[in-house]
C-alpha cells in the first residue's frame, strides 16, 4: 500500500507541478494585449524571455521534489505505475497531451533517458490527440455560418474590443492589387467564413487575428496583421495564402503571445489552415517550446 501511496504522490507531483507551469505561462502571456495597447514594446521583450524560463524551471522543481522524496531516483517499476496513473489522471484533461509531454520531461531527466522508453515516458501511441479531431468535425458544422444566410458571424471579441481603420501601408490590402488577389484567393464558389479563434496572437509590435474561410472543401485562411503606430491601430495586412501564413508562424521566428485555454484545439484549427505544419513547429510558435520538444515522441 506504502508503494501504491508513494507513486500516487509522484503522478500527483509532477501533475501540479505542470500546472503551475501553466498557469505561471498564461499569467506572462495575459500582458500581451495591454502591452500591445499601450505600445510598451520592451514589456513584451521582457515577458518573451521571462516565459522562456518558465518550463525549464518547473522541471527543475519536480525533478528536485521527486529526488527528495526517493533519496535518490525512483525506481523504473515504480515509475512505471505512476505514469500508468498519471494516464488515467490525464486522460480527459483539456490540455493532457501538454501534461503528458511535461510528464516526459521530467522522466527523462530522472533517467536520463536516450532515444525512447515506452515504460518510462508516453510515446506516439500511447498519447494519440483524438479529441483534436474531434474538436475540428465539430467546429465545422456548429461555427460555420453560410454566406448569404440572414446573419452571418458576428465581431470577434479582438475586434470589438478595439478599432481597427485601414491602412494606407505599403503591405495593406486596400490597394487594388491585393483586393484582386483576394478575390482570386476566395474564387467564386460559395463559401462559408470561420468567426475565428478567440485568442489574438501578439508578437513583437503586432497583433494578429486569425480567421478562415471554407471553399468548397477546403479552408482558406484570413489573418488580419495590425500594428499599433502613433496614430492608433491599423490593418497592415491580410493573409489569405497558406504558405504566407506558415511563414509568419514559423518556430524560427519569434513566438506568440495569445490567451489560449484548449491547446490542442488550437493547434487544431492552425492546421486546418496548414496542413503541412507539423504540430511541434506550431507548439513552438506558441512558445511551448521545450514542450515541443518531448511532443516529437508523445505526439
Amino acid at each position: 500500500m506504502a508503494a501504491v501511496n508513494m507513486d500516487e504522490s509522484v503522478a500527483d507531483g509532477v501533475l501540479a507541478g505542470f500546472q503551475d507551469f501553466m498557469e505561471s505561462f498564461a499569467a506572462v502571456t495575459s500582458r500581451a494585449r495591454q502591452r500591445f495597447c499601450a505600445r510598451d514594446w520592451p514589456g513584451m521583450q521582457e515577458d518573451a524571455r521571462e516565459r522562456l524560463d518558465l518550463y525549464p524551471a518547473a522541471v527543475d522543481r519536480i525533478v528536485a521534489t521527486v529526488r527528495q522524496g526517493h533519496r535518490g531516483s525512483p525506481s523504473p517499476s515504480g515509475w512505471a505505475q505512476a505514469k500508468r496513473i498519471y494516464r488515467d489522471t490525464t486522460a480527459a484533461m483539456n490540455n493532457g497531451e501538454l501534461a503528458r509531454s511535461f510528464f516526459n520531461s521530467v522522466s527523462r531527466r530522472i533517467f536520463a533517458v536516450v532515444g525512447q522508453n515506452p515504460t518510462l515516458e508516453f510515446t506516439r501511441d500511447q498519447n494519440r490527440p483524438a479529441a483534436r479531431l474531434a474538436l475540428h468535425e465539430r467546429d465545422l458544422h456548429a461555427r460555420s455560418h453560410a454566406r448569404g444566410s440572414p446573419r452571418g458571424p458576428g465581431p470577434t471579441r479582438a475586434t470589438r474590443d478595439r478599432p481597427v481603420r485601414e491602412s494606407q501601408h505599403p503591405g495593406s490590402s486596400r490597394r487594388a492589387g491585393d483586393r484582386a488577389a483576394l478575390h482570386r484567393s476566395l474564387g467564386a464558389c460559395a463559401h462559408r467564413s470561420d468567426p475565428g479563434l478567440t485568442p489574438v496572437f501578439y508578437r513583437g509590435q503586432g497583433a494578429f487575428i486569425v480567421a478562415r474561410i471554407l471553399a468548397g472543401e477546403r479552408w482558406i485562411p484570413l489573418v488580419l496583421a495590425l500594428r499599433h503606430g502613433a496614430d492608433g491601430v491599423v490593418v497592415d495586412a491580410v493573409l489569405t495564402d497558406e504558405d504566407a501564413v506558415s511563414v509568419l508562424f514559423s518556430f524560427t521566428r519569434s513566438y506568440f503571445h495569445a490567451a489560449i485555454d484548449d491547446y490542442p484545439g488550437t493547434i487544431g484549427f492552425l492546421q486546418s489552415l496548414m496542413p503541412r505544419k507539423k504540430t511541434a513547429e506550431l507548439y513552438m510558435a506558441l512558445a511551448i517550446i521545450a514542450t515541443a520538444r518531448p511532443l516529437c515522441f508523445a505526439i
